[in-house]
């Protein structure tokens, strides 16, 4: 059996920046999905009415009053968090040996070495870009939904949820702000390697194998 192994500190570099910020993309997309994405329509979690009174000085029923409606909680963090969390760092991780198993290298930048300092910055720039789209979409495909006991129609669309503690921000088209998010980490953990002085090179060895 062979077995695609990283013996370079220049490849195991590559995975674990992009494996990094993978997983840093993953809980800003996390919450973004929680707090930024528009919400499905509630779901009416219901409680059972009390038990009736004791019928006495001839009263032959009873009734209830509701008056508007009463919150319980937010778009619930699990499975979502091991679902963000997952997916992120896996699509990472896979990135980054495909870019390893390729010949891409992530070198310091010593005077007569081969490297870019651009390339690797790029990189970041369309996975970051690229991985806010992707939470856009599941938003559009799992909405996250709250959790209420009674729910009033119509409600104010201004103050949808007066009762609750509930943060929820309007950011406008997802699309754009979440890729903008997405690009904009990215952007700042490229910037750090430049200021560290690492760039990107490319080899024609790839990936070393053994058997084992």
């Amino acid at each position: 059996m062979r077995l695609t192994i990283f013996r370079e500190r220049s490849a195991a570099s590559v995975v674990l920046v992009f494996t990094g910020l993978g997983a840093l993309l993953s809980v800003l997309g996390l919450f973004a999905w929680r707090h930024a994405t528009p919400l499905g329509r509630p779901v009416d979690v219901g409680i059972p009415p009390p038990p009736p009174p004791p019928m006495d000085d001839g009263k032959i029923g009873y009734m209830y009053i509701i008056d508007g409606y009463a919150y319980i909680d937010g778009p619930h963090w699990f499975p979502a968090t091991a679902w963000f969390l997952l997916a992120g760092t896996a699509v990472a991780l896979t990135i980054s040996a495909l870019l390893v198993r390729t010949g891409w290298r992530l070198v310091h930048g010593a005077s007569g070495e081969p490297g870019e300092r651009w390339p690797i910055v790029t990189a970041l720039l369309a996975f970051g870009g690229l991985f806010g789209l992707a939470v856009s979409i599941a938003g559009r495909v799992a909405q996250p939904r709250a959790y209420s006991v009674v729910q009033a129609e119509p409600r104010d669309p201004e103050n949808p949820y007066p009762d609750s503690n509930f943060i929820h921000y309007d950011v406008g088209p997802t699309w754009v702000t979440f890729t903008g998010v997405g690009a904009a980490a990215s952007l700042i953990v490229g910037s750090v390697l430049l200021l560290a002085n690492l760039r990107a090179a490319h080899t024609d060895g790839g990936a070393q194998e053994s058997a084992s």
